[in-house]
């Protein structure tokens, strides 16, 4: 169970290599660090901060944090 986080987060550098998800969906800025969990999308650290002042609308984590397999799933 504790390889279970290292890879999941693995997997999530595999999505974040696709196609799309490689710059900001907001902006475009490159190699987004953010993502919003409720909208399915990768956002930069400053589009992130907006994405924090809707909280009822995206919620938003690092993609450096520990991704559970649930979060991970999501990005597909």
């Amino acid at each position: 169970m504790a390889e279970e986080p290292e890879g999941n987060n693995r997997l999530l550098q595999d999505v974040l290599v696709r196609p799309g998800n490689g710059t900001c969906a907001d902006c475009g800025n490159p190699e987004p660090e953010w993502a919003s969990l409720t909208l399915g999308v990768f956002v930069c650290q400053a589009c992130s901060l907006l994405h924090r002042s809707i909280p009822h609308i995206s919620r938003v984590k690092s993609v450096q944090e520990t991704w559970d397999a649930s979060e991970v799933e999501v990005r597909q």
